[in-house]
């Protein structure tokens, strides 16, 4: 979907196709509504997915000011069609929450369970004559330090601050709605037996919770309230309990497997995930340290490169190598094509590259 900007230039009207979504409402008098996706202050909603109650009441709204319209996958409406109470207000964290205040921002997002267009906000186009760029900047500039708007008994286009940040940032991006992307990111998981470490999911667990978790109960006793302490390697915790009442061996749970008998294996994927990447080590843990999360230094990471990654590599490439010298032993009867390259002009071609291929 995409809106159209009309500019007025030296030969004429010249039009601008600017990406984004635009509202499909029209209004008394045949006139569409104005806003999109690229409209300051107004949030895109798509119709819902599932046939119903629900989805016939956008579809009626729309169509009563436009008879046997029909809405395709790509068809929204835009924010200032909806009442602002079908808008629920939810927690986020803010910068100050960074800090001790543990202070809290309210961001409001549009109730899809319940919400559907009520509001006309298209009005009557108003004859306006053509102004220069220079005077288009000073009437942005004017407005950019206007304090309150005037009072009007007219349906406003805009929705109070705040209203529209979540859903704008889920339907401005094509992410789809909340709906949607629950259905895409709560799966259930189901390993097979015996998968391999490498190959099965991984998740980020955050330190209050182990917490809690390891302080219900001894897994040894069942007595409440053990004591807990936690010990990290690198993106590996370990997690002990010591229990005063059973004054048992003290209990130990790993979050990681070991590989040769004393490397965490999370440590070593990480190392070969950025090494196959391409990545950069510093700004892989850079993002590790913005987010919170553990891991290990960048004399760890060069250190599994070479004791590790490179000569499994190697190994790999000289194996895969001999594979197919042995499978074209056994081709007789074929014609080879030769292309010789990276030869220095002027010197001897016996360093030649030569690329061969195959002819049955």
């Amino acid at each position: 979907m995409a809106a159209i900007d009309k500019r007025e230039g030296p030969c004429g009207t010249k039009s601008k196709k600017q990406l984004g979504k635009y509202c499909v409402a029209g209004g008394p008098g045949n006139i569409s509504c104005k806003n999109n996706s690229t409209v300051q202050g107004i949030s895109m909603h798509g119709f819902p997915k599932t046939e119903g109650t629900l989805r016939n009441l956008w579809i009626k709204f729309v169509q009563r000011h436009r008879p046997n319209w029909q809405p395709s996958p790509y068809s929204t409406l835009c924010s200032a069609h909806f009442e602002v109470h079908f808008y629920l207000q939810r927690p986020d964290i803010t910068v100050n929450q960074l800090d001790t205040d543990n202070s809290f921002q309210t961001k409001k997002m549009l109730d899809r369970k319940i919400a559907y267009p009520t509001i006309d906000t298209v009005q009557p186009e108003r004859e306006v004559h053509n102004i220069s760029d220079r005077e288009h900047r000073k009437i942005l500039l004017h407005r950019r330090f206007v304090d309150q708007p005037e009072n009007t008994n007219q349906a406003v286009q805009f929705l109070p601050e705040g209203l529209y940040t979540m859903e704008e940032e889920a339907e401005e991006n094509d992410y789809g709605n909340d709906e949607e992307l629950n259905r895409a990111t709560q799966n259930t998981i189901s390993v097979p037996p015996n998968v391999k470490c490498q190959d099965e999911p991984k998740f980020i667990v955050f330190y209050s919770t182990l917490l809690s978790l390891f302080s219900l109960f001894c897994f040894r006793c069942k007595k409440d309230k053990p004591t807990v302490k936690m010990l990290r390697n690198g993106t590996m915790v370990t997690v002990t309990q010591y229990c005063d009442a059973c004054q048992a061996k003290s209990f130990t749970w790993r979050s990681q497997p070991f590989v040769f008998g004393r490397y965490p294996v999370g440590n070593i994927l990480l190392s070969f995930a950025v090494l196959m990447a391409g990545a950069s080590i510093s700004k892989v843990l850079l993002v590790f340290k913005h987010m919170g999360l553990a891991a290990y230094t960048p004399r760890s990471f060069f250190y599994h490169q070479s004791r590790f990654l490179i000569p499994t590599i190697l190994m790999y490439w000289e194996s895969y190598r001999d594979s197919l010298i042995d499978s074209l032993k056994n081709v007789g009867e074929t014609v080879w094509c030769s292309d010789g390259r990276f030869d220095s002009m002027g010197h001897s071609a016996k360093y030649i590259h030569h690329v061969l291929h195959n002819h049955p």
